[in-house]
């Protein structure tokens, strides 16, 4: 290890074996044009070629259009984690993914936001912002709107006064009512309104510009219906739980090894953000897998007196494992589907339940998405059927 002096003044730490250097600089373009301008000089004193065609960058942070201003400067690939060193993966050798890391710890900040106790860091922020406001920023708005989905996945939220728990975007009683409700969520006046604001109103439908749409009416119905079961408590405050751990604490260790390792972790539901689908379709497949959805055995656990019978089929009670998995209304378009394009649909005679199609490498990523697609609307089949008299 060592380092190299550039232009304007600046030690380039350097790892140098063979014919592998490293360079570790800052991301700007001046420095970039420095480190050009030293391979230059090295190539006429030493009479050797620097291939920039086999070399690649790395950048930790940034926007994918900086980083590509950045590679074309040079003239070489760009690289991500883990990448190889002398034949050996980095990110093996205890170097770490920085831009997730980087989501962990704003995640951490969203954790302490939300958590009821006061502490240091909450106080001086909230001491920034009312002085400041937020940071004006697109390398911190983008890096927030990056880490909110996470937030909604990986945290639950315990009811108190209502105060803090947003009605649309926040995991209250194990659902994400703007993924539950797309159609209704599309026509909300206010997407960041409170549980405690919600309560204080009578008529739900103002809370929304005028509603057109059948499924969009059938999901405030729902609406309804899940905010019949709503207890607030005004002498307590609201509480946030991280989900993957018996303590319910969340750690920066604890994040970003569910982001990095998250298919290990929760299961394989988490290769469900890697495949090519609409968020919404993404969200049911992962609400499908952690039985998460709203099907009628569901809500007798939580003491919602309803008869479970299936209105797909009208033969089995409701599960998710049917519904999905065995109700011969869903075999019927799955095999419509593969009579049709049997390119595009797995295997359907082997053992493999379809939900768990879904995170199964075995299958082409292509297929997964298409096995996807047919589940979600098996599943606005079955919640058009529960609401109206409306099928296929």
């Amino acid at each position: 290890m060592g380092a190299l002096r550039l232009p304007f003044n600046e030690m380039t730490p350097c790892l140098l074996y063979a014919d592998d250097d490293m360079f570790f600089i800052k991301p700007e373009v001046q420095q970039l044009q420095a480190l050009q301008i030293a391979l230059t000089v090295f190539k006429q004193v030493s009479g050797l070629s620097v291939n920039l065609s086999k070399s690649e960058l790395m950048v930790s942070m940034g926007t994918h259009a900086t980083q590509q201003q950045l590679t074309n400067v040079l003239g070489c690939r760009m690289a991500t984690l883990p990448f190889t060193y002398l034949g050996l993966p980095l990110s093996n050798c205890g170097l770490m993914d920085l831009s997730v890391f980087n989501q962990a710890l704003l995640i951490k900040w969203f954790w302490q936001w939300r958590k009821p106790q006061r502490t240091l860091c909450k106080s001086l922020f909230q001491q920034h912002i009312a002085s400041n406001g937020l940071p004006d920023s697109p390398i911190f708005t983008l890096a927030i709107s990056k880490s909110l989905p996470y937030c909604q996945f990986f945290f639950s939220h315990k009811i108190g006064n209502g105060k803090k728990i947003q009605l649309w975007n926040d995991n209250w009683e194990g659902q994400i009512l703007s993924t539950l409700l797309p159609d209704l969520y599309t026509h909300a006046l206010d997407t960041q309104i409170t549980l405690i604001e919600v309560s204080q109103i009578s008529n739900l439908r103002s809370l929304f510009r005028s509603i057109s749409s059948d499924m969009a009416n059938q999901e405030l119905v729902q609406l309804q219906f899940i905010l019949s079961d709503l207890v607030l408590n005004p002498q307590i405050e609201d509480d946030i739980k991280w989900k993957w751990n018996v303590s319910g604490q969340y750690t920066v260790q604890a994040g970003y090894r569910a982001m990095k390792d998250g298919p290990r972790i929760l299961n394989g539901s988490q290769r469900i953000w890697k495949l090519q689908a609409p968020p919404r379709m993404k969200v049911f497949g992962w609400l499908a897998l952690n039985n998460r959805l709203l099907t009628i055995d569901n809500l007798n656990k939580r003491g919602w007196p309803l008869v479970n019978r299936c209105v797909l089929c009208r033969v089995q009670g409701e599960s998710i494992k049917h519904m999905l998995d065995e109700c011969n209304f869903s075999k019927s378009v799955y095999s419509m589907l593969a009579n049709t394009v049997p390119a595009m649909v797995p295997n359907l005679s082997n053992n493999t339940p379809p939900t768990q199609m879904l995170t199964d490498v075995s299958i082409s990523k292509i297929q997964r998405e298409t096995m996807l697609i047919m589940q979600f609307i098996i599943w606005r089949e079955r919640c058009a059927r529960t609401f109206s008299e409306r099928g296929l």
